[in-house]
């Protein structure tokens, strides 16, 4: 083999070889070391903001012992909302209402608080207090609350007496709305009371 055929075998050798190299300088490692550039930025921000690796798995295991407290306290919620169901279940069902709602009357009237009137009323549970609120959403989700108005008549003491009698015989009632107004013209105090029974 003569040199020049040697050296035209070489140069076919090698002239691919350094057409991809020219290639990859040119264009590849352009791509390459702006990638590299980017990522190095980035994390020297990051480090700058306090994010380290080690502040990342801080915060990852932050996030997974506030997670299990929220499993926590999903469970105890369940298991308190079960209790309260147990001790006011009547407030969820319909069947005593009529039953509950006359033991007060005969209460009220033994205690000489006359019943002017009584009503059905249904209430927005936005405009209730926030213990009633809470009481209602664990109980009974929705929007209103329907309960018996009672537009009464009597003194202080009398009231004061029918409502002593109503907690001691534990009648299945909760006080949502209870309000008294000026004497009328009898000379009584009139009283609004609204029972969720």
């Amino acid at each position: 083999m003569t040199p020049e055929q040697k050296r035209d075998r070489m140069l076919k050798r090698v002239l691919p070889a350094l057409f991809i190299t020219v290639i990859y300088f040119v264009f590849v490692s352009n791509f390459m070391v702006e990638a590299k550039d980017k990522a190095e930025k980035k994390y020297i921000e990051l480090a700058q903001k306090g994010l380290s690796q080690s502040a990342l798995d801080a915060k990852q295991a932050q996030t997974q012992r506030l997670q299990q407290q929220l499993r926590d306290l999903t469970q105890k919620k369940a298991t308190l909302q079960s209790k309260i169901q147990a001790i006011a279940g009547f407030m969820t069902s319909t069947e005593d209402s009529a039953i509950t709602a006359g033991l007060v009357s005969k209460i009220l009237a033994d205690h000489q608080v006359i019943v002017i009137e009584e009503t059905v009323q249904t209430l927005q549970v936005a405009d209730l207090s926030k213990s009633i609120r809470d009481i209602k959403s664990w109980l009974q989700p929705g929007e209103t609350i329907t309960g018996q108005k009672l537009e009464l008549r009597g003194d202080f003491l009398a009231m004061y007496h029918a409502l002593e009698a109503i907690k001691q015989q534990k009648i299945s009632v909760l006080p949502i709305v209870f309000s008294m107004q000026s004497p009328d013209d009898k000379g009584g105090l009139q009283w609004t009371l609204s029972l969720w029974m």
